[in-house]
């Protein structure tokens, strides 16, 4: 099945859309000098792109027209190309138009409330402040368009050409930014902007080779200079599509690696195979997935992020002298990366009222979890260990699950176990319980394995110096992390051995883990003078020091003599342990990332793709210049058009939208549902029908409507929210039998309605979490397609 059924190829036909607009809208123009109003904004300005001509402006529409000055030291003349200067413009500056002439405009004085329509409120008040080249202006509101979907396009802060690489230091900054400059000549440096992050361009130079970019695709006058940024290079910005994405359902190895081998057989074109760079954070789709450019028979062409520089032979020195490789950081960030969470539990007697609470409060544990680390990376296994003498039973242990619900269950059944334990306060084999732990984990052993270990009374037969220090070492041996908390404390001294022997094993295992950690460190930021002492001893809760030192191995928490560890100490600290092992695991990544992001920075490293890219460009001084070398280079894929066998190989089609797209989305999937509709009213699937008839005109105002009806769903979805749909019950369905119920039985009517419910549902839920992230500090979601491809997996985070 292709894909290329699913999109409506519509190119832009502005004569028709003027047409369209009717004699209200389209005005000629008016050559008014100062004769009470102010030039209506031209209609193919109202969305333009970059083959938008600046020269003519044809058919006026009834929003004033209002200019920016695109440049600073702008100079308005008191003709139209006169010499006598009248005003110095600033960038961005906001002007009204009160007359155009041979490519000249007059100007206006902005003011909010200077204008009702484009009549002039007080005439008196107006000030014009003389002529000006329209090329020396920004001439409308609104970022270059995509032609044929009329969404606006979005451009990606990357090299695509020679000059970035030969000249690095006049481009980008030493850490992550371009320079941005306050007029095309690109002489006066006027702020920056992150790379790799969404752009949007507003208009190009004569030639192409400058941009006017901004993060934002729209804005109000008062705001141009907030979101309009300044100039670039063209060959710093490449046009990145505009909101289709095309990405495999998961970015975690190793699933993710199995769906890149199988892609990258029966990849069309490309340079080089699709991968997933393992040091871009997976809640960003921007370079991890592969922005759709076009669609047709022959293939899907698809925007590709390459490495600018090969650094598989980069290496470095830790601080204990050992040497680290770069496929050792990749192999390090893997394992970091996937959690394994093991509960140990005392099932003694001494947990005969608590255990059944605790597993209450450990099932609310699952939404936490996947609130701080990715869903798809955590494991959950469980040990729960008695003394046989007191409890009549021997350690129980579950091997590690995704299942979240077995973990449960598990404790349940164990539950019940100790509830039938005989009354008392006897040690337990709590160290013997740790060390089935680690067992659990010994073979995923580099791994970042957190051991929530709960008790009351201390370790059966006590505990030495040589015990404490042999778990200890098993638990750092697993790149293991502790909290310890007990659930109950009392007076006999039992309690007070299990605070204290916890303690011991804490700060034992932290030492042993700090030695492990010098192979991997390559500053010495985790050990200060004080980097194994507790500085939070109170009756709640301590901590290794974090963040100052941030070797964060664990805690003990407990609560006061005679008292239980209620629920909300125990969650405090259980999502503490969990965060802070987070920004550890972030700062230790991060720390190793950028020593290695200095290191193989020659032209013998330029990765062979970026060469052949640039042909004849390229030359010796490549890649000698650059300030790191974590940069990429804008390169292209090309897959097979038959979506329906993407699908199966385990790829998805989803959408990046920003925060007015996201918006908007949401709003023209509601009036798709009908939340704008009495649905109980008889003629509800009448007014439905009619809701897409005219959603579509508002959107394509240009076309008639009168196709539309014998379009399938599947299509208009393409059309509307620009996702194909293939996947699900009602996409060969008409839409002109939402109205029919000889075509669409009322079962499977209720049923499509309940299925819109749903995808809303988890596509709002999905951005508020995990589908959120900001770019060029704007925010923006990611709708996942597999949510309206219902037969599809079914996956929520990546």
């Amino acid at each position: 099945m292709s894909i290329a059924k699913y999109f409506l190829p519509y190119t832009l036909c502005l004569g028709l859309l003027w047409g369209a607009l009717g004699t209200d809208a389209v005005k000629a123009q008016s050559a008014t000098s100062f004769g009470g109003s102010v030039v209506g904004l031209p209609v193919p300005y109202l969305e333009p792109n970059p083959a938008t001509s600046t020269k003519l402006s044809l058919g006026k529409s009834n929003l004033p027209w209002i200019v920016f000055s695109d440049r600073n030291d702008n100079y308005t003349t008191t003709s139209p190309g006169g010499t006598l200067m009248m005003e110095k413009l600033t960038f961005m500056q906001p002007f009204y138009v009160s007359e155009e002439k041979d490519g000249y405009l007059k100007l206006l004085r902005f003011s909010e409330n200077m204008v009702r329509g484009l009549k002039l409120k007080d005439k008196k008040h107006a000030e014009s402040v003389g002529w000006i080249a329209k090329d020396k202006l920004l001439l409308w509101q609104r970022s270059f368009v995509d032609v044929a979907t009329r969404f606006p396009n979005k451009a990606l802060t990357i090299i695509n050409d020679v000059e970035p690489l030969v000249a690095g230091q006049y481009y980008f900054d030493k850490k992550d930014s371009i320079y941005v400059f306050d007029g095309p000549d690109l002489k006066n440096g006027k702020a920056k902007v992150a790379l790799h992050n969404y752009v949007y361009v507003f208009k190009k130079s004569d030639d192409g080779k400058q941009l006017l970019i901004g993060s934002a695709d729209q804005f109000v006058p008062r705001e141009a200079g907030k979101y309009v940024k300044g100039w670039v290079s063209s060959s710093v910005v490449q046009n990145w599509g505009h909101r289709l994405y095309f990405a495999p359902y998961t970015f975690q190895s190793p699933e993710a690696d199995v769906v890149m081998e199988k892609i990258n057989k029966d990849r069309i074109d490309g340079l080089e195979p699709y991968k997933i760079d393992p040091l871009i954070d997976t809640a960003n789709i921007t370079l991890l997935g592969v922005p759709v450019q076009t669609v047709d028979e022959s293939g899907i062409v698809t925007n590709y992020a390459i490495d600018v520089f090969n650094k598989t032979n980069n290496k470095l020195l830790t601080i204990n002298g050992a040497e680290l490789t770069y496929p050792g950081l990749i192999n390090l960030i893997k394992n970091r990366s996937k959690i394994n969470i093991i509960f140990v539990i005392d099932g003694g007697n001494a947990m005969r009222n608590h255990f059944a609470s605790l597993t209450n409060t450990i099932q609310g544990f699952e939404n936490s979890v996947e609130t701080i680390f990715n869903k798809q990376n955590i494991k959950y296994g469980s040990v729960v260990f008695r003394n046989p003498s007191s409890c009549g039973g021997r350690t129980a242990k579950m091997e590690l699950t995704e299942d979240f619900r077995k973990l449960t269950g598990f404790l349940r059944e164990q539950s019940k176990i100790t509830s039938n334990c005989d009354r008392g306060n006897s040690e337990q084999p709590l160290f013997e319980g740790i060390g089935e732990a680690t067992n659990l984990v010994k073979d995923v052993a580099k791994q970042t394995n957190l051991f929530v270990i709960v008790g009351s009374t201390g370790n059966l037969g006590g505990a030495n110096p040589s015990q404490i220090s042999s778990i200890a070492r098993r638990v750092a041996d697993v790149e293991g992390r502790m909290v310890m908390l007990q659930a109950y404390n009392s007076t006999q001294t039992t309690f007070n051995d299990f605070i204290v022997q916890s303690r011991k094993l804490v700060s034992s295992e932290a030492y042993y883990a700090a030695e492990r950690r010098k192979f991997q460190l390559v500053k010495g930021e985790a050990f200060g003078n004080q980097s194994y002492d507790f500085n939070l001893t109170d009756s709640i809760s301590y901590y290794l020091d974090f963040p100052k030192n941030s070797l964060i191995q664990g805690g003990v928490v407990f609560p006061t003599r005679g008292s239980s560890l209620n629920n909300k100490s125990f969650n405090v600290a259980f999502y503490r342990f969990m965060d802070e092992t987070r920004e550890d695991i972030r700062s230790h990544i991060h720390s190793l990332d950028s020593a290695f992001r200095l290191t193989g920075i020659e032209n013998a490293n330029i990765n062979p793709s970026v060469a052949k890219s640039l042909g004849g460009k390229f030359n010796q001084d490549v890649g000698e210049s650059m300030p790191h070398n974590a940069f990429k280079f804008a390169s292209m894929l090309k897959f097979s058009p038959d979506l329906q066998y993407q699908l199966t190989k385990g790829l998805d089609f989803d959408l990046v939208l920003n925060t007015g797209e996201f918006n908007e989305f949401n709003s023209t999937l509601s009036v798709m549902t009908g939340d704008n509709l009495v649905k109980d009213d008889n003629s509800f699937r009448k007014k439905l029908y009619q809701n897409y008839i005219e959603a579509y005109k508002k959107k394509w105002p240009m076309y008639s409507a009168g196709a539309v009806d014998k379009w399938t769903i599947g299509k208009y979805f393409s059309v509307m929210l620009g996702l194909p749909i293939i996947h699900n019950t009602f996409t060969d369905m008409k839409v002109e039998a939402l109205k029919n119920k000889k075509e669409m039985t009322l079962e499977t009517f209720e049923a499509y309605i309940v299925y819109l419910q749903q995808v809303m549902a988890m596509t709002r839920s999905y951005a508020q979490n995990q589908g959120k992230f900001f770019s060029n500090g704007e925010q923006y979601y990611r709708v996942r397609g597999s949510f309206f491809n219902i037969n599809a997996p079914q996956t929520t985070s990546k």
